[in-house]
């Protein structure tokens, strides 16, 4: 009796199933990538809505919104520059009080204990209470990291000898970054520029009521990677380390006493549309951004910027995190919008200014 022959594949049979395998997979990846992008997307976006949840909040509690960053000790020892805070979120006269725009929203996130944390009272720049010999915010905040952002989540900071001895110790950054135009406040001498953000307690007092162009119509935060430049950054006391020509920089959500390459804000680098050159990197040592153009004068304000390699980042701007060179935007409504490196100069430097009259739509 003969028993039949069991036939195999060939090696061209098997080579073609590899093939279309291999096809599937390519044709199926794409899609993988985009959806994971997508999720990624919802999330920062979800992020940002629980900020504008927090923010009316706070100022339903407050009657004001919270300050950018305050140091109670500049306003008990001002100079000519100096904006004196006379705000709800810190006590006039308790020069060790430095807050943070993110630090007075914790409570309304729901991370009370965190605010609560650090050794001093009211005070960012010290140390963990429940974790000694490490700073209060050491650890990467899920509601304040976007997670299609993938720059580092931590830097090393220190430099401050009343504070660990000055040791170096990693500290969290933020993926968002709030709006001067909206928080900010003049100096005396009439300046809002970086500088003036970061030393000079130019922020707070603010109330949603200066926002005369609408709620639906302004931001007060956006998007924007937590390093921009290369992913080595170290803060020592008042400078920030990079390691190219390039100014380097990065999103701290809860310190002070430190220049403003390290701090997170945006809504001071200007754009004068009469000019081209500064296309590139804006004007970010303005303290004024009025311009006359067209016999129009109005603010006009660097918008969100092409992307560029790391080593050709400049702080000051604003770059995309999403694929397309998009930037989510929290609105003063609480809704936010999605927006492109594309957007329109008067476009994008109406939605800046909350109180400009300007025309222009948000669309």
């Amino acid at each position: 009796m003969r028993r039949a022959r069991l036939r195999g594949f060939t090696l061209v049979e098997l080579l073609v199933v590899i093939a279309i395998i291999g096809i599937l997979i390519g044709l199926l990846l794409p899609a993988v990538q985009a959806a994971r992008e997508a999720a990624r997307r919802s999330q920062c976006s979800n992020n940002l809505k629980q900020h504008g949840i927090a923010l009316h909040n706070a100022h339903d509690t407050y009657k004001e919104f919270p300050p950018i960053i305050i140091n109670q000790w500049v306003s008990l020892n001002p100079s000519s520059n100096t904006v004196i805070y006379r705000g709800k979120y810190a006590e006039p006269n308790n020069a060790g009080h430095k807050i943070t725009y993110f630090y007075c929203l914790l409570p309304f996130l729901e991370l009370r204990q965190l605010k609560e944390d650090p050794i001093w009272d009211n005070c960012v720049l010290a140390e963990s209470r429940s974790k000694p010999g490490n700073w209060f915010d050491v650890d990467p905040v899920e509601v304040l990291q976007c997670p299609a952002d993938d720059s580092e989540k931590q830097i090393q900071m220190g430099g401050y000898s009343w504070v660990m001895g000055g040791a170096l110790r990693p500290v969290s950054l933020t993926s968002y970054v709030p709006n001067v135009q909206v928080f900010g406040r003049r100096t005396p001498g009439g300046s809002l520029n970086v500088w003036n953000v970061a030393w000079d307690n130019a922020s707070g007092e603010q109330k949603i009521d200066k926002i005369t162009d609408g709620t639906s119509n302004t931001i007060v935060e956006v998007e924007k990677p937590r390093i921009t430049g290369e992913s080595v950054v170290t803060a020592n006391a008042s400078s920030v380390q990079g390691i190219n020509g390039k100014t380097d920089g990065c999103n701290l959500w809860a310190k002070t006493d430190i220049g403003p390459e390290a701090q997170g804000f945006f809504g001071c680098n200007c754009n004068d549309p009469n000019v081209t050159w500064d296309d590139e990197e804006g004007q970010w040592w303005m303290g004024d951004c009025t311009f006359t153009y067209n016999n129009q004068t109005r603010k006009f304000f660097q918008p969100p910027a092409k992307n560029r390699p790391r080593e050709q980042q400049v702080i000051w701007n604003i770059y995309p995190i999403h694929a397309g060179g998009i930037v989510n935007a929290l609105m003063a409504d609480g809704s936010v919008r999605s927006i492109t490196n594309n957007v329109d100069l008067f476009v994008w430097s109406a939605l800046v200014t909350p109180n400009g009259r300007e025309t222009e739509s948000n669309n």
